[in-house]
C-alpha cells in the first residue's frame, strides 16, 4: 500500500503548529525568569560598613544608605553587602558620603529586638557602582514587586484626614522562601486596595521609605523607632480580583 504524502496545508499547519509552542514555552521561560523583586537606588552612603553575618561562607555587611524625597526629606534605608557584589573592591572601609547606585532585592527577616519578634527590611545588594558627586544629585528610589495579599487589608485615616490602605504583599524568593513586605497605598487606590482579598495576586511599583514612630508602654516609657516600608504609586491586580490603577 503506497503511502499518502503529506499535502502542503499538512506542512504549514505542522511547522505553524511548533512555532507556537516555541513561542508559549518562551514566554513561560522568560516568566520564569522574571524578577519578583527588584529595587533600584541611588543615593549617599550614610556610615562605614558594618560586620553583619556569614552565610554559606560569604561575608556580608551593613549600612545605610540615604535618598532624598522631592520634599526634601531622605529616607535612611538598610542595605546588606557582600565583599563579592560587583563594584565592591574594598568593602572595609572608606565609602561613608560617597555617591552609589545601587541594585538588588528588598529581603525581610525576622529578628527579637527588646525581647520581642520584630519584622526587619534590608535591601540586599546584587549591585553597586560608585558615582561621581554630580551624579548623586539625581538620587532616586524605585522598587517593583510581584506577590499575593497574606493578610487582611488595613483601610485608616491619617491625622491629615487622608485615607491609606495597609498591606502585607508575600514576595517569593529562591529555595522555597519568601519575604514579607508591609506597603501603604495613597490617595483614591487607597479603598480599591482595602477590597482585595487574601491570596490576591498583584504588581506594584513604589519606593522604600523609613519614618520615625514613638512607641508607647504601659508603664509610661516611651521608644524612638524607625520602621521601613513601600509607598505604593501603582498597583496592579494580576488574577481580575480587583482594579488597577495609578495614585
Amino acid at each position: 500500500m503506497q503511502r499518502r504524502q503529506p499535502a502542503e496545508s499538512d506542512k504549514k499547519n505542522a511547522a505553524s503548529e511548533v512555532r507556537t509552542m516555541t513561542e508559549q514555552s518562551a514566554k513561560r521561560e522568560q516568566k520564569r525568569n522574571q524578577k519578583r523583586n527588584q529595587v533600584f537606588l541611588t543615593g549617599r552612603i550614610a556610615s562605614g560598613f558594618q560586620f553583619s553575618h556569614i552565610l554559606c561562607g560569604k561575608y556580608f555587611y551593613k549600612t545605610e544608605l540615604v535618598v532624598k524625597r522631592n520634599s526634601g526629606t531622605s529616607d535612611y534605608i538598610p542595605l546588606i553587602v557582600s565583599r563579592e557584589v560587583p563594584g565592591v573592591s574594598d568593602i572595609s572601609f572608606g565609602m561613608e558620603g560617597e555617591y552609589v547606585s545601587v541594585k538588588g532585592e528588598l529581603w525581610s527577616y525576622r529578628r527579637y529586638v527588646s525581647g520581642k519578634n520584630r519584622l526587619l527590611l534590608s535591601v540586599y545588594v546584587e549591585m553597586l557602582d560608585t558615582l561621581s558627586q554630580n551624579d548623586g544629585s539625581r538620587e532616586k528610589n524605585g522598587i517593583i514587586l510581584e506577590g499575593y495579599i497574606c493578610k487582611p487589608p488595613v483601610c485608616r485615616m491619617t491625622p491629615m484626614g487622608k485615607r491609606i490602605t495597609d498591606i502585607i504583599v508575600a514576595v517569593n524568593r529562591s529555595y522555597n522562601r519568601a519575604d514579607y513586605i508591609p506597603c501603604i497605598c495613597w490617595g483614591a487606590y487607597a479603598s480599591a486596595a482595602a477590597e482585595l482579598g487574601i491570596g490576591s495576586h498583584i504588581q506594584l511599583q513604589g519606593r522604600i521609605q523609613s519614618r520615625e514612630y514613638i512607641k508607647r508602654y504601659y508603664d509610661g516609657r516611651c521608644m524612638t523607632r524607625t520602621a521601613y516600608e513601600v509607598s505604593a504609586s501603582e498597583i496592579k491586580c494580576l488574577d481580575g480580583n480587583g482594579g488597577t490603577g495609578k495614585v
